[in-house]
């Protein structure tokens, strides 16, 4: 059963960019089925502030095979290492609403 895990962390200005415009493919690492790489905006920032658009802290969404995958990822992989060091949380996939593209998805009914 499929894992996933939802990490929000402050990077460096060079770490956070790359993350966003070199983002993870699924051949890279092992036990990845889908990720997504995303710059937190700031709210009630001016429109023409570069916060408004870009930040440090980075929000990074994936699809695991498994728990252990996940972990290993952490413990391993340079940019786990600096995910780990943020907030993150492990999630169940339970229901699904609308079209996903990219994660494998399959709704668990539940009693």
């Amino acid at each position: 059963m499929s894992l996933f895990s939802y990490h929000l962390v402050e990077l460096s200005f060079a770490s956070a960019l790359k993350s966003l415009f070199v983002p993870l493919k699924v051949t890279q690492v092992n036990g990845l089925i889908h990720s997504e790489t995303m710059s937190v905006m700031k709210l009630g920032s001016s429109i023409f502030s570069i916060t408004r658009i870009f930040s440090k802290k980075v929000v990074f969404f994936a699809q695991w095979e498994n728990e252990s995958a996940l972990t290993l990822f952490l413990n391993e992989n340079n940019f786990g290492k600096k995910l780990a060091k943020g907030w993150y949380v492990k999630l169940q996939f339970l229901r699904q609403w609308g079209k996903f593209d990219g994660f494998k998805t399959k709704e668990i009914k539940v009693s």
